[in-house]
């Protein structure tokens, strides 16, 4: 018969290699500062096993499986209410739902920064070519307004891609170990 648990694959080091993602502050967070240690290590040399950090435990396929699962039994319960079950909606609740506002929030900042920028620089050029007279304080505050966008939009970008991307792995992980169970589970009756 088959086991039905997931092995550890790395126990002894997990005491001491901790995600740094864990304690980063929100500057870190913000700049993603607390990936430098895997970044200087890969520019030394090839990164091994060992260099990465360990998952956090939302992002483990265990309880990315089980979440799943719980969730598909939700969803094949509704034919008993006359409704048709959705795998999609039992994949959108394994992850909790403020990760989809933030991911629609950096989207709608990073729209925003793209909007602003363009209309910040056509007042900066329009001042340059001498066609607008602006206020001393506002030709300081204009440049500045323009760094502070482009920094908004980049930091927006880049959070919203690494959490979509985030994203899409554990639904990816999720779905597979759930399939891998239920193979696994017709294997073991046409064995037996």
């Amino acid at each position: 018969m088959v086991k039905n648990e997931y092995e550890k694959l790395h126990s002894e080091e997990d005491a001491k290699n901790v995600n740094p993602v864990i304690n980063a502050n929100i500057f870190s967070r913000l700049t993603i500062w607390w990936m430098n240690k895997i970044f200087v290590t890969g520019n030394k040399r090839p990164l091994e096993e060992e260099d990465l950090f360990p998952l956090l435990e939302e992002d483990k396929s265990e309880v990315l499986t089980e979440k799943l699962q719980a969730e598909w039994e939700k969803e094949l319960n509704k034919r008993h209410h006359g409704k048709r079950p959705r795998f999609w909606k039992a994949l959108m609740r394994v992850c909790p739902w403020y990760e989809y506002f933030s991911i629609i929030g950096l989207v709608m900042t990073d729209m925003a920064n793209r909007m602003t920028l363009p209309v910040l620089l056509g007042f900066l050029i329009s001042y340059l070519m001498g066609i607008r007279q602006l206020d001393v304080s506002f030709k300081y505050i204009l440049p500045t307004f323009i760094c502070i966008t482009s920094l908004g939009r980049n930091l927006a970008q880049h959070h919203y891609q690494n959490r979509s991307a985030l994203l899409g792995m554990r639904f990816r992980a999720a779905a597979t170990g759930l399939l891998y169970k239920k193979v696994r589970a017709r294997l073991e009756v046409y064995c037996l």
